[in-house]
């Protein structure tokens, strides 16, 4: 029994915010803006999509393109952000009513900005022990609307944007064509940082929520000690767990991070940075980057026949993890951009 990853599909707003326009916001130079922070533009969004509505987007999508039965989905997990307009509800629930996935077992999942891959490795998982043949993982992020551009201690997010995204897994009997293999994982976990950045109830903010970070030295200091170590522990691991070498790594699919640790990233894990597509013109769309930066690979032919793929991800808190994908061309099933 193997799970591979049929299909995905991402769905992007058409707006946008510019980096004179965060400038202006933040108070931060434009120049600084687009070579340290690594934004020319991000992806926002209107006030009427919330993020459950724009997961729902990139699902109805891809349902469409894979012509899957809403009705044969066994399990949908909803990745996106925790709603935090309405307590004690379960997105996922909502998100299949909508889909009309009326067979599904729905639930969520939080583990921030590493949610969607921390979520392939749980669905691979209830995939490969026999119970579910297709799971469908949504996520939609609109954390962006929780910040302060005027708070110096959370402009470290002032790449948040907003977005869509949506994955279907399933077992197939043997690996087939046009799919991708989920090959070797990795994750981790450092709760140290457990608590100190967070959005918390305002009454001052244009959004009833506000990101804030408490003890904010402490934050910066353990964060700059710990996040590049494991960054590349849990990538070395996913590779040797692939049973590759970084060599074979034809694409890195990385969330968005500012420009000098990104580079420094592709240095240390020895793969050329032409081998990535850094998101200066999207912003961080949270846990939904690796299939964003893995759209655009498709797009500009990065991505070819029997490529090996590497997602990174790391979400607040703090977890990182690392998964290495296979994609093999060519089945009944068209993933085309």
């Amino acid at each position: 029994m193997n799970c591979q990853i049929i299909d995905f599909d991402v769905y992007i707003p058409n707006t946008n915010i510019s980096c004179l326009e965060l400038s202006q916001n933040t108070g931060i130079p434009e120049e600084i803006i687009k070579e340290k922070y690594g934004i020319n533009s991000k992806i926002t969004s209107t006030i009427i999509d919330n993020s459950e509505d724009l997961g729902v987007k990139a699902a109805e999508s891809l349902l469409n393109k894979t012509k899957t039965p809403p009705n044969e989905i066994d399990a949908l997990i909803w990745v996106g952000s925790v709603n935090n307009e309405k307590m004690m509800y379960v997105t996922a629930l909502s998100v299949a009513k909508k889909l009309n996935t009326c067979n599904a077992w729905a639930f969520d999942m939080n583990s921030m900005c590493s949610t969607m891959i921390s979520a392939i490795e749980i669905a691979k998982t209830l995939i490969e022990a026999g119970k579910y043949k297709k799971i469908l993982l949504v996520s939609g992020c609109k954390d962006s609307e929780y910040l302060n551009f005027k708070n110096q201690d959370t402009q470290f997010l002032i790449n948040l944007s907003t977005g869509g995204a949506a994955v279907l897994l399933a077992c197939t009997e043997k690996h087939t064509n046009n799919c991708f293999s989920i090959l070797g994982s990795s994750f981790m976990s450092d709760c140290s940082l457990a608590g100190l950045c967070y959005a918390k109830k305002s009454q001052t903010h244009t959004s009833s929520y506000e990101l804030v970070v408490d003890d904010v030295e402490y934050f910066k200091k353990r964060l700059n000690e710990v996040s590049l170590t494991n960054f590349i522990t849990v990538i070395n691991n996913a590779i040797k767990e692939s049973k590759i070498k970084s060599d074979d790594i034809d694409y890195v699919a990385m969330l968005h991070m500012k420009k000098s640790a990104h580079n420094k990233i592709m240095e240390l894990i020895g793969i050329n940075k032409e081998k990535c597509i850094y998101l200066d013109n999207y912003g961080h769309m949270q846990q939904n980057d690796q299939f964003l930066s893995l759209k655009l690979a498709l797009e500009n032919k990065k991505i070819k026949e029997d490529s090996k793929i590497l997602l990174v991800g790391a979400g607040l808190g703090f977890t990182w993890g690392a998964t290495v994908i296979y994609w093999r061309k060519d089945n009944e099933y068209s993933i085309q951009w």
